[in-house]
């Protein structure tokens, strides 16, 4: 009885825990032998994550691992095999469809340990990074456009750090006579005359 007692103190802590990760689900999956999965664990964000129980979930694990999307299922199996191959923790991110058919992005982290009858199971974490991801994108797309006036500007564009060019644009690098790869990594006052650098 005691026994029992601690074991649910136990479940109801990790529950307690895991639904209230923000945007972040925890599972535990049993990856069988003969290739099949079998979820043996789901906190209750499934139902925002993909639409479906816990219970429905851990009956059909298809209903989680179908919403993958077909160009990164692929990839993540990959991976995830190398992992469990080597035994060592397993992390990834990957496109999935929302149950409202949009697509985010998801990060998954969990670790494995093999069973008796010679399986899997992992113990992991689903993060969405859909925010994040956008935020990435967003800042990319700036990069190149700043990057594309800086490139075709008919003024010299110098940036450095720490005393070294970590940039320099065609016009500035033709300004002090060298290539772009030649100028970068140089330090700042390689191109001021001894006597102007005071």
């Amino acid at each position: 009885k005691k026994a029992e007692e601690v074991l649910r103190e136990r479940e109801l802590l990790i529950r307690s825990i895991s639904n209230n990760l923000p945007a972040g689900m925890i599972y535990q999956v049993v990856h069988n032998v003969d290739g099949s999965r079998k979820f043996t664990y789901l906190s209750e964000a499934v139902r925002d994550f993909y639409g479906c129980s816990p219970g429905e979930a851990m009956n059909n694990a298809d209903l989680v691992y179908g919403r993958v999307l077909a160009e990164d299922r692929y990839r993540v199996f990959s991976e995830e095999k190398i992992a469990k191959e080597n035994c060592s923790d397993f992390s990834t991110e990957a496109r999935v469809l929302n149950p409202l058919g949009d697509i985010r992005w998801s990060y998954f982290a969990s670790s494995p340990r093999r069973l008796d009858d010679g399986s899997t199971c992992w113990s992991g974490v689903e993060i969405d990074i859909t925010e994040r991801k956008s935020m990435e994108t967003e800042l990319r797309h700036k990069e190149e456009r700043y990057r594309a006036l800086a490139e075709n500007s008919l003024t010299g564009i110098c940036v450095q750090q720490d005393g070294k060019l970590v940039y320099v644009n065609e016009r500035g690098a033709r300004s002090f006579g060298y290539s772009v790869n030649e100028l970068v990594g140089k330090s700042i006052w390689d191109l001021v005359a001894p006597e102007d650098r005071q």
